[in-house]
C-alpha cells in the first residue's frame, strides 16, 4: 500500500516546482524584453502584425480577454497583450505557433459548426475555454498574457501603463522606506537608539 504524501513534502513539492518556473522564466527573460521592444517599435509604427495572421490573433485575443477580462479595470486587451504575443512567436518564440494553431483550432471546433471563438459571446467562450485550461495551450497563453500585460510599457506590453493600474502599482522614481506590509515597523536607527 503506497503511503500518503505529507503535507510538508507536498508543500515542499509544490514549492521546488514554483522554484523551478521562476528559474525558467529568468532564463527566458531577455528573451520576452527583446519581444517587448519588438512589439512597442511595431505598434508604433502602425504596423500590422508580424506572424499572426487576422483569425489567429481574433481568437488568441479572445482568449487573453478571457484570462485578464476588462470589467471595472481595462484588461489585457486594453493592454495589448496581443502585440506582446505576436512579437515572441515573431521571433525566440517561433516553436510555439503551431502550439497556437492547434489551440485555437480546438478552441473553433469546440464553438460549434461554422462559428470561430473570436465571434462568441464573452460567456460561451468561457464555457469553451474551460475545457482545455490545464492543457499546455492554455498555460503558456496565460503565462505569456501575464507577461504581455504587465510589462514595463516602453518594452512593447502594458500599454498606457494599464496594467499597473489593474493593480494598484504607483510608477514613481523613487522609492523610500517603508515600502510594504514586511517592512511597515521599520523605524530609522535614531528612532531604536541606534546611530544616525
Amino acid at each position: 500500500m503506497k503511503k500518503p504524501s505529507s503535507p510538508a513534502r507536498r508543500a515542499f513539492l509544490s514549492q521546488l516546482s514554483g522554484t523551478a518556473g521562476v528559474g525558467w522564466l529568468a532564463t527566458q527573460w531577455p528573451l520576452f524584453l527583446a519581444a517587448a521592444e519588438a512589439a512597442s517599435e511595431q505598434q508604433a509604427r502602425g504596423e500590422g502584425f508580424a506572424a499572426l495572421g487576422p483569425e489567429l490573433a481574433a481568437a488568441l485575443d479572445a482568449v487573453t480577454a478571457q484570462i485578464i477580462p476588462s470589467g471595472e479595470t481595462p484588461g489585457a486587451r486594453e493592454a495589448g497583450a496581443i502585440w506582446f504575443i505576436d512579437a515572441l512567436v515573431a521571433t525566440s518564440w517561433g516553436w510555439a505557433m503551431p502550439m497556437l494553431e492547434a489551440g485555437v483550432e480546438e478552441l473553433n471546433r469546440g464553438s460549434g459548426p461554422e462559428l470561430n471563438f473570436a465571434d462568441l459571446p464573452f460567456d460561451e467562450q468561457t464555457a469553451v475555454l474551460a475545457e482545455m485550461a490545464s492543457g499546455q495551450f492554455f498555460s503558456i497563453l496565460r503565462m505569456l498574457t501575464i507577461a504581455g500585460t504587465f510589462a514595463l510599457p516602453a518594452l512593447g506590453g502594458n500599454r498606457d501603463k494599464l496594467g499597473w493600474q489593474m493593480i494598484g502599482f504607483e510608477n514613481r522614481h523613487v522609492w523610500l522606506p517603508p515600502f510594504g506590509y514586511y517592512d511597515a515597523e521599520w523605524k530609522q536607527p535614531s528612532e531604536i537608539g541606534g546611530e544616525s
